[in-house]
């Protein structure tokens, strides 16, 4: 089974995957990215600031594919605070 490497960018910082791990194909390793996202986000995710964060999955020589995620903090004013997520997302903040 081929090997392949997980590398997180988080918040602009890279931490490398050194032991990799195998599937049987890249749909099978970018699947087991994808279901990574929402446990690395639990550890890292910040109440007060943007949390950023990419996995990159690799073949050891090339990137496959990048899975993103983003978690976005809006404050609301009061007027806003009964419908905060109505209508203030530009198409950037909307897609995740």
């Amino acid at each position: 089974m081929p090997l392949f490497f997980f590398h997180q960018h988080l918040n602009g910082r890279l931490e490398k995957d050194r032991r990799g791990r195998r599937f049987p194909s890249v749909d099978d390793a970018r699947v087991y990215a994808v279901h990574r996202i929402s446990a690395i986000l639990r550890k890292t995710v910040s109440p007060t600031t943007d949390t950023y964060l990419a996995t990159e999955v690799s073949d050891g020589e090339h990137t496959l594919c990048v899975v993103r995620a983003k978690v976005i903090i809006q404050l609301c004013s009061e007027s806003e605070s009964d419908h905060p997520a109505i209508g203030h997302y530009s198409g950037e903040h909307a897609r995740v």
